[in-house]
């Protein structure tokens, strides 16, 4: 083809087919390839079809979708600016050239949507998700039934309103994803080369539901694992697939604590981690997702070589993202879990220093309506907490409050994470003993349990959160019916954590000591 360029004269009507074809080949193989050198001279050769190619000529809009997703392919691997912008702007152009009628306007739709939506991680405002879903919403609506490109635009649907709802925390948002993405699953043939994509974005669905209400976990794992099994080894989609999974196994060993899972999801993450190359935009996650698995592993076994990689891996990870790029906020956060391990395990206030000042910035770079803020604050929040036992200063105290109400607030009223303001206020009680604290923690962690199903993984947690509260409230006016209450919701607490996870002996030990406590309350006297 380039010779045939070559061989072309200029103006030949022909010719902006030519660098089209050519600017398809090149990118084509950046897929397989992921040479940066590839997608250049892709988007070279559109750009110079587009170019050649008068405004009212029928083909000048297809060449634009096609120049604009290979702006969006650069832009997804050196997170440049100017080449989101140029998508977007090309995909704008391409659809304003596009009838109403026209067979192709729901496939630039949806390009412009996808294009929106990275526009939407870029900056987070919640407009473009909204965009997003009604250009998706119009490309479905505008297929013929049976059209194969209908899964494909209920998938990019189905996952325009999970990022809404990772935002928002509304469930409708999570019902319209699940019931996209089923159906995209459903529409495509086993054999279909995007069965494995569109599988990913079903078990996203199912994880999402899991984290939510604690259910779903094994069908999220099932797709995901079918996702694995139809991606070919050197299928350069194999190493997400393998992130996605390893994740639900690293979810289902902090369910149930089984160790084996814990290997497999590390394995998974290490190979996640060999088969990206430093230049592909998802290294940095896979490298997230690979210090998660050894801070875990760490955690549970206490082997220092883990703490360590994890540091070494978290650091990596934030060396390779972009000081503006807004998931930054993400790895400081990673990192600073990381030096805090590393300072509870060796004393090196230095380490927690700058896990605290990582937080800080974390917060600080997050705008006010990401959903990402409300456990942001919360991670700051532990850590003031930390240092207010450490120091016994009341001002860090009363600033992890603030931080933790300030979540509570960002929080949905029917989202079982508000429970995580009364951590702070039972502490606050115990420092200064005014009883709207303690009826205030109380409070939230009952409302807590009331939301949460009895399969949620963070069940047991909120279960021991009210026995503490519990016994807190029997210090303070003798009442025995309090402490058998903190005795129930202990016992409770152990029998939700299975045998052998790492949390148990955290929930079994208070029992002994309520036990005691409240069988001394009921001896007769001079027994």
């Amino acid at each position: 083809m380039q010779q045939l360029i070559e061989y072309t004269a200029p103006g030949h009507p022909d010719l902006p087919q030519y660098h089209q074809r050519l600017g398809v080949a090149w990118a084509e193989r950046y897929q397989n390839t992921g040479c940066s050198e590839d997608l250049q001279a892709a988007i070279l050769n559109k750009q110079e079809a587009v170019d050649l190619t008068p405004k009212d000529h029928p083909d000048r809009a297809p060449y634009l979708e096609s120049l604009a997703v290979s702006f969006r392919d650069r832009y997804k691997r050196a997170g440049k600016l100017e080449d989101l912008d140029a998508s977007i702007q090309t995909g704008q152009e391409a659809l304003d050239l596009t009838s109403a009628d026209s067979p192709n306007r729901p496939k630039y739709l949806q390009s412009l949507a996808a294009s929106l939506v990275q526009r939407y991680h870029r900056f987070g405002d919640p407009k473009d998700v909204q965009v997003a879903i009604q250009m998706n919403l119009a490309a479905v609506d505008l297929t013929p039934s049976g059209h194969p490109d209908t899964p494909l635009y209920l998938h990019s649907l189905g996952m325009a309103f999970i990022n809404q709802y990772q935002r928002s925390g509304d469930l409708k948002d999570l019902q319209a994803a699940m019931e996209r993405t089923q159906e995209a699953v459903k529409l495509t043939p086993p054999d279909h080369p995007s069965r494995a994509e569109y599988l990913e974005g079903l078990a996203v669905s199912f994880g999402e539901q899991y984290q939510r209400l604690g259910n779903d976990l094994d069908t999220a794992m099932q797709m995901f694992q079918e996702a694995v099994d139809k991606t070919p080894d050197e299928h350069p989609d194999r190493a997400g697939c393998l992130q996605n999974l390893a994740a639900i196994f690293t979810e289902r060993y902090h369910r149930l604590g089984d160790l084996e899972d814990l290997q497999v999801a590390l394995q998974m993450d290490q190979e996640a981690v060999d088969l990206t190359h430093m230049n592909d935009p998802h290294k940095v996650t896979r490298l997230q997702s690979l210090a998660v698995s050894f801070t875990d592993r760490y955690k549970q076994l206490g082997d220092l070589k883990d703490l360590e990689a994890a540091v070494k891996t978290d650091q990596e990870a934030l060396d390779l993202i972009p000081k503006d790029h807004p998931d930054r906020p993400s790895y400081l956060q990673s990192l600073a879990v990381s030096l805090g391990d590393r300072y509870r395990r060796l004393g090196d206030p230095k380490n927690f220093e700058m896990a605290m000042k990582m937080k800080q910035e974390a917060v600080d770079l997050t705008p006010a309506s990401h959903s990402d803020r409300p456990w942001q604050l919360q991670s700051l929040a532990v850590s003031l907490e930390h240092q207010y036992h450490r120091l016994g200063e009341l001002k860090d105290l009363q600033a992890a409050i603030k931080r933790r109400q300030e979540a509570v607030e960002l929080t949905p009223e029917d989202h079982s994470d508000r429970s995580h303001l009364a951590v702070s206020l039972g502490d606050r009680y115990q420092r200064l003993g005014d009883l709207q604290d303690l009826d205030a923690a109380m409070q939230n962690f009952q409302q807590a349990v009331d939301l949460s199903p009895d399969n949620h993984p963070n069940m047991s947690q909120r279960v021991q959160g009210l026995a503490e509260v519990s016994r807190l409230h029997y210090q303070r006016f003798g009442d025995l019916k309090d402490l058998e209450a903190a005795l129930k919701w202990h016992l409770e607490a152990v029998n939700l954590t299975p045998t052998g996870h790492p949390d148990r002996p955290s929930s079994a030990n208070p029992c002994n000591v309520f036990q005691r406590e409240v069988s001394a309350v009921r001896r007769p006297e001079g027994s």
